[in-house]
C-alpha cells in the first residue's frame, strides 16, 4: 500500500513516463500530424514544468545553501530571462525553453524528493526501468517503421542509442550493490549503443561502460574479475563481428564534419568574435544560433552547450554554466563521503554530461532529465546523510 505523502510522487513520475512513451513511442517514429504533435508535446511539458516549479517553491523553505542547487537555479533564471527578452522569436522560445526548464526543474524535483524521504528504492526502480522499456521499445520501432525506407539502416543514425547512454548512471544507482550484475548490463547497453550507429552516443558510451569496469574490478574477487574479463572479450568479439558483417555502421565515423558540425562552429565562433562589445558580452539572444545556422530552410541548433550558450548569452552565460559545472564537480567529495555507493552513477553523470555538453548538447534535449533526475536523487540522499550527522548542509 501507497503511504498518502508518497501518493502525489507516483502520480507525477507516472505522467512523466506516459508522456515521454508518447513522445518516444508516437511523435518521433510514427509521425502523424506534426502541428498537432507539437503543440500537445509542448503543453504537456508546460503543465510539468509548472508542476516541478510548484513543488521547488513549496521546498525553497528547506533552505538549504548549497552551491549546485544555487547554481543551477541562477542559470535557468538567466536562460529564462533571455527567453523572455526575446520575444520576437516566440516559436523559439516555446521550442526550448520549456525543454531546458523541464530538465533543470526536474533535478530540483527529484532532488527535494529525496531529500525529504518522498521517495522508495521500489519508485525510483520503477521510473527507470520504465524508460529503459520505453527506449527499448522506440529503439526497435526505428528499424520497424523505418529501415524498410532506408537503403541501409546503419548509415541512418538512430537518436535512441543516447537513451542508453543517459540511462547508464541510473543502471549504476539501482544496482550498486550488485556490481557484477551493474557490469554485465552495461555490456548490454553498449551494444544497444552501437547498433544505433549514433558516433557520438558511441563515443561517450564506451568510456563510461569502460568507467564502470575499471571501477567495480576493485571491488571483485578474482574469479569474477575473470569472469568480468570473459564478458568484456564477447563484446570486442561482437564489436568486431559487426565491423564484418555491418560495415556500413562504421562507415559514418569515416564522414568527415561530424553531420556539419565543423562548418556549425565556424559560422557560431566567428559570428561572436565579429559582434559588438554587448553581444561579446550578453550574447545575440535566445537560441539565436538557429537563425545564423539554416540548411535548407531547417534551422540548426550549436549541437554543442558551450557554444550555444556562448553565442546565445556571451561570457555572462559561460561563466555561469561554467560555475554550474564546477559546482556539481565539487559535490562529488561530499557523495564521496556520505555516499560512497552512489560515487560511480554520480561520477557517471559527470563523464557523460562533460563529453556530451561539448560534442552534443545537453540542454536542448529532453532525454538529459535521466541525467539530472540521477544527479538529483544521488545529492538529496547524500545531503540528508549530511545534515543527520552534522545538522549542517552548507558546501
Amino acid at each position: 500500500m501507497i503511504a498518502k505523502k508518497n501518493i502525489s510522487t507516483v502520480v507525477i513520475l507516472s505522467i512523466i513516463i506516459i508522456y515521454n512513451a508518447i513522445f518516444y513511442l508516437l511523435f518521433l517514429n510514427l509521425g502523424g500530424s506534426v502541428t498537432v504533435s507539437w503543440r500537445g508535446d509542448r503543453a504537456v511539458l508546460v503543465f510539468l514544468v509548472i508542476g516541478f516549479f510548484i513543488y521547488t517553491l513549496k521546498n525553497i523553505r528547506l533552505n538549504i545553501n548549497n552551491s549546485a542547487l544555487i547554481s543551477t537555479f541562477m542559470f535557468l533564471g538567466l536562460y529564462t530571462a533571455c527567453a523572455l527578452l526575446s520575444v520576437n522569436y516566440i516559436d523559439t522560445v516555446m521550442s526550448y525553453l520549456p525543454t531546458i526548464a523541464y530538465v533543470f526543474l526536474g533535478f530540483f524535483f527529484f532532488f527535494y524528493l529525496s531529500f525529504s524521504g518522498k521517495i522508495t528504492s521500489r519508485q525510483i526502480n520503477f521510473f527507470y526501468v520504465s524508460f529503459f522499456v520505453i527506449s527499448l521499445l522506440a529503439f526497435l520501432e526505428f528499424y520497424l517503421y523505418k529501415a524498410s525506407t532506408l537503403s541501409s539502416v546503419y548509415m541512418h543514425s538512430n537518436n535512441m542509442g543516447y537513451l542508453f547512454v543517459l540511462l547508464l548512471p541510473a543502471l549504476a544507482l539501482m544496482l550498486r550493490d550488485k556490481r557484477i550484475l551493474m557490469t554485465i548490463l552495461s555490456f548490454l547497453f553498449l551494444l544497444l549503443v552501437f547498433n544505433s550507429a549514433k558516433r557520438g552516443a558511441i563515443v561517450i558510451g564506451s568510456l563510461a561502460v569502460a568507467y564502470i569496469v575499471f571501477s567495480n574490478l576493485k571491488y571483485l574477487p578474482k574469479k569474477y574479475k575473470l569472469f568480468i574479463f570473459f564478458v568484456a572479450g564477447l563484446s570486442l568479439i561482437g564489436v568486431y563481428y559487426y565491423v564484418l558483417t555491418k560495415p556500413d555502421m562504421f562507415m559514418r565515423f569515416g564522414q568527415g564534419g561530424g553531420s556539419g558540425r565543423d562548418v556549425i562552429y565556424t559560422n557560431l565562433l566567428n559570428g561572436w568574435a565579429d559582434g559588438n562589445f554587448v553581444s561579446i558580452i550578453f550574447g545575440n539572444g535566445f537560441f539565436s544560433s538557429t537563425k545564423v545556422n539554416v540548411y535548407n530552410g531547417i534551422e540548426l541548433m550549436a549541437h554543442s552547450d558551450w557554444l550555444e550558450v556562448l553565442y546565445d548569452m556571451g561570457l555572462v552565460g559561460v561563466f555561469a554554466y561554467l560555475y554550474m559545472a564546477i559546482s556539481f564537480i565539487r559535490q562529488r567529495a561530499i557523495v564521496r563521503h556520505y555516499r560512497p555507493n552512489m560515487l560511480l552513477a554520480y561520477d557517471l553523470c559527470l563523464i557523460i554530461w562533460g563529453v556530451k555538453s561539448v560534442a552534443s548538447g545537453v540542454l536542448m534535449d529532453k532525454a538529459s532529465l535521466l541525467l539530472f533526475s540521477c544527479m538529483g536523487l544521488i545529492l538529496g540522499f547524500t545531503l540528508k546523510g549530511k545534515y543527520a550527522v552534522d545538522k549542517s548542509v552548507t558546501y
